[in-house]
């Protein structure tokens, strides 16, 4: 087995994009096809956009070697990969050579990117061609699509031709239903069509007085995000203001008048107007923008990148700005970079397998090392897998850990902040199982008297305020949790001074929130509100709603909780909607064994109404309905579930899987199995919020259900088709431990088959965690060290062995963990 690790190390010290792109540099248009054919479709899109800037002449061909190697049913978000101004630097090398179907194709899932290729064909006089890209761009792709048939608009008048069949579509395609974010969405679309108007039509056009008049109204409904647009609007319209059209200037200082935030560039630009009008043509020059300080990443820091889509887009950013300056060495340099795999040293997850392998072979001391200087390296991303580890202490270790990791000023680092949070809560939680009394009392003054930085100031003292108290109350006997779950509970219990006292601890933001709510004023909004309404004040009132409700749940006054989460409305904060909120009472309701008929019905109808929005509909519907079903007088009708998810047809399966968990709770598998067979069947597209997860779920909720393992595979293979390639690896990490612990040998066969890459990788790393965490399969790590193609893939496979060797005390454990970079065995 040594060998083999050593073998597959050496092997992938240079991978196999790095060999392609070295041929590429003196291939011909014939060797393309042969050169891409093993690369993934990332690497291929990589390559043809890099080597299409450096050597036009190879442009056309990278292109479709590209889209020739591509499964067609196979989702692909080019966005991930590149950004629009080396889109824009790629379709100027040489895209003309290509078809419409094939620019569409190039560029999937981001048509945005194809503004420029609308543009260069409008700029030829080449309308038809610019009109087709036009007609593949979806109607919910709105700035894209109205600044096209804006452009088109300038085309046709440039030749002539009237106009206004072109500018009536570009106005209706940017303010179409539905509204997204409140109109912003809408408000920027008609900006970037009113910008292309100013370029060939009056201000008094009926189309530029009806766009401006819309822009005025989104102002009247004012969301979060509308000040920069309108700010951006009346910049547009200020800068075409001249002696020549000075109605321009009136449409600025409409938008303006309706913004309550214009911010001073875009009042600089009004004045520069006014002046240019009042003194005359040469005074009042439009104000040049603020100095740019932007700077691109150095090749190192890009090189650090581990992700291909991370590092590539970067790297693709600063080559094609090389090139355009006229810099071939770094464009070539930064191209290298984009295709040459971050050598990727040991990751959190890698750290957490060997440190749980050295303290199952008895290894504590040198164990509890690793962890902490495992957490002070992962300072900026404390990973899951290191606080699992915290989470694993035992009482007295997690003593020990406190006073070490203390004393070495690591316990509060400036981290991301959710983050940070789990391992304040990993920490606090491990020193509260100590079960010491004096040590927990010290724990929590030593939090109190913390100081920190101004910037992390306000954050990290409200959590070691919060983790003081959480301490605390581990002592005294009391319900834990941060400020506001303690204030919510002494709201609901009626104790006034303490409601007083923590509320007074509140932000001023937070504390007029919660007195909105506390007043009782606002405990039940009417039905039917416009969400467009809404404002980011109300939000914050909809948190505190539904913290108080879930107090009242604490205390077992569940239709009290249940008015509540009726009253809500629409809450955008991750968590805190009424869907969540629902699905928590069910599972009380669960719990309790308190179900009726009527507490049923409110629940479901709370998913059914305007108040959750599709994204939010899945795991509320997938906790609520199966539980809920089998108490309701008659039956639901599923169609306004389904509805909601409107043209994402696939996200509507999970009202089917929810079906299916209810029947197979009532005893109906036969039924079960024919909604899930029919949830398989809706799965016409990618998934846009929902994914393969929820498949798998549902068969380990029903393990009973008739044809299970063949339902397993065809959930399963949903990863191949079914999700884009980003979301389908987080998505196989995510469910990988329950994917084992259900069906071991259906997870190997998976392994071993052909999948796009990064659900290969992931799945590969999952098959090296089961091995590396105990599990006697020496055939498949061999298998996973012999077919290794890449560095990462081989890397993370001599871990594994690391790992078994620890634990099996093999008497060359010290080389392995040296092959594979681990510390801690001397």
């Amino acid at each position: 087995m040594l060998e083999t690790v050593r073998e597959a190390i050496a092997r992938t010290r240079e991978s196999l994009m790095e060999r392609t792109w070295a041929r590429l540099q003196t291939a011909s248009p014939g060797d393309v096809a042969r050169l891409f054919e093993p690369l993934a479709d990332g690497e291929r899109f990589v390559a043809a956009m890099a080597i299409g800037i450096l050597r036009p002449e190879l442009h056309a061909a990278t292109a479709r070697a590209f889209l020739a190697g591509r499964a067609a049913e196979r989702p692909f978000v080019s966005s991930d990969f590149v950004q629009s101004s080396t889109a824009a630097q790629w379709i100027d090398v040489g895209a003309d050579a290509l078809t419409v179907d094939e620019l569409t194709r190039f560029f999937e899932g981001a048509p945005w990117l194809l503004g420029p290729a609308i543009e260069r064909r409008v700029a030829a006089g080449r309308i038809d061609d610019a009109r087709a890209l036009h007609r593949t761009i979806s109607p919910h792709d709105k700035a894209v699509r109205a600044t096209a048939s804006a452009h088109i608009a300038r085309a046709v008048a440039a030749q002539g031709d009237d106009p206004i069949r072109d500018l009536v579509a570009a106005h209706d395609e940017a303010t179409q239903a539905p509204f997204i974010q409140g109109g912003g969405e809408e408000a920027e679309a008609l900006t970037e069509v009113l910008k292309v108007m100013t370029q060939f039509l009056p201000p008094t056009h009926p189309e530029v007085v009806r766009a401006v008049a819309r822009l005025v109204a989104f102002g009247n409904g004012w969301v979060k995000g509308m000040d920069w647009t309108l700010a951006r609007a009346a910049e547009v319209c200020a800068d075409a203001a001249g002696p020549v059209a000075p109605g321009w200037l009136d449409h600025a200082r409409k938008i303006a008048r309706n913004n309550c935030g214009i911010d001073e560039q875009a009042g600089a630009h009004i004045a520069a107007a006014e002046a240019r009008l009042s003194l005359g043509p040469g005074d009042g020059a439009i104000p040049p923008p603020p100095a740019s300080t932007f700077q691109h990443d150095s090749l190192e820091q890009l090189a650090a990148r581990e992700s291909l889509e991370h590092r590539a887009w970067g790297a693709l950013w600063r080559g094609s700005d090389a090139m355009r300056a006229g810099d071939r060495a770094d464009a070539e340099a930064a191209f290298r970079v984009a295709l040459t795999p971050a050598r990727r040293g040991l990751r959190p997850e890698d750290m957490a397998l060997w440190i749980a392998a050295l303290r199952a072979a008895g290894a504590l001391a040198a164990a509890e090392q690793l962890l902490i200087d495992a957490l002070a390296a992962a300072s900026y991303d404390i990973d899951e897998a290191l606080l699992a580890q915290v989470e694993a202490l035992p009482g007295d270790a997690a003593a020990r850990l406190w006073t070490r990791m203390h004393a070495a000023g690591l316990l509060w680092m400036p981290s991301r902040a959710s983050r940070r949070r789990l391992a304040v809560d990993a920490i606090v939680a491990a020193i509260a199982r100590a079960n010491d009394p004096a040590l927990i009392h010290k724990a929590s003054a030593e939090l109190r008297a913390m100081t920190f930085g101004v910037r992390y100031d306000d954050q990290l003292k409200r959590e070691r305020r919060d983790a003081a108290l959480d301490l605390l109350a581990t002592v005294e006997g009391e319900p834990g949790g941060d400020l506001p779950t303690r204030l919510a509970r002494a709201l609901v219990r009626g104790r006034q001074a303490e409601t007083k006292r923590l509320s007074a601890e509140l932000s001023p933001e937070s504390r007029r929130a919660f007195a909105a709510l506390s007043s009782q004023q606002r405990t039940r909004r009417p039905r039917g509100v416009d969400v467009a309404a809404r404002t980011y004040d109300g939000e914050d009132v909809e948190v505190w709603r539904h913290r108080v409700a879930l107090a009242h749940l604490a205390e077992g006054e569940v239709d009290a909780a249940i008015d509540l989460c009726r009253a809500m409305g629409d809450c955008r904060v991750t968590g805190h909607g009424p869907g969540p909120l629902a699905a928590a009472i069910a599972l009380h309701l669960d719990a309790a064994h308190a179900w009726s008929s009527r507490r049923a019905t409110q629940l479901l109808d709370v998913l059914a109404g305007v108040s959750v929005i599709p994204q939010d509909l899945p795991d509320p519907l997938l906790t609520v309905l199966p539980r809920a079903w089998q108490h309701l007088e008659r039956p639901r009708n599923p169609a306004p579930y389904r509805d909601k998810f409107g043209r994402f047809v696939s996200d509507a399966a999970c009202v089917d899987l929810a079906l299916a968990r209810a029947l197979e709770r009532a005893g109906d598998r036969q039924g079960a199995a024919r909604e899930f067979t029919q949830a398989l069947a809706r799965v016409v597209a990618p998934f846009v919020y929902i994914g393969p997860r929820v498949f798998l779920e549902t068969l380990r909720a029903c393990p009973q259900l008739p044809g299970w393992t063949e339902l397993w595979r065809r959930s399963f293979a949903l990863y191949r088709t079914g999700v884009h390639a980003a979301d389908a690896a987080h998505g196989v990490r995510g469910q990988a431990r329950a994917l084992i612990a259900a069906e071991r040998p259906l997870f190997h066969e998976s392994v071993r088959e052909r999948w796009p890459d990064e659900v290969q990788s992931a799945l590969r790393e999952s098959a090296c965690e089961l091995i590396a965490r105990g599990a006697d399969d020496e055939d498949a790590l061999r298998w996973l060290l012999s077919t290794a193609n890449r560095a990462d893939e081989a890397q993370t496979a001599a871990v594994a062995a690391a790992c078994v060797a620890v634990r099996r005390d093999h008497s060359e454990a010290r080389e392995f963990a040296a092959l594979a970079g681990l510390p801690g065995l001397v």
